[in-house]
């Protein structure tokens, strides 16, 4: 028997690997110019209170990535990011 949530959680860690590979793939990138834009180190579920991937860059600067698979938006402000995200038609 399947416990409950087991699939969806499985299926937001696949998505959050996906998303950290992005930036991995990036470490091999050596000819990038730019310290801005080189990746030095990528960590997953870092040891901060809120992300799941931090990618360290060259210049030291670090983006902290919230990985979500849903994109529902619930909140008011949730809502209104996705509006402003949605394609132009």
């Amino acid at each position: 028997m399947e416990e409950r949530g087991g699939p969806t959680t499985q299926a937001g860690v696949r998505y959050q690997n996906s998303v950290a590979a992005l930036f991995l793939g990036d470490l091999l990138r050596w000819a990038i110019p730019s310290p801005v834009e080189r990746v030095r180190e990528v960590r997953l579920e870092a040891p901060a209170h809120v992300d799941d991937i931090v990618a360290t860059f060259a210049d030291r600067h670090r983006d902290w990535i919230q990985v979500k698979l849903n994109r529902t938006a619930r909140t008011g402000l949730g809502q209104a990011l996705a509006r402003l995200c949605r394609p132009a038609r």
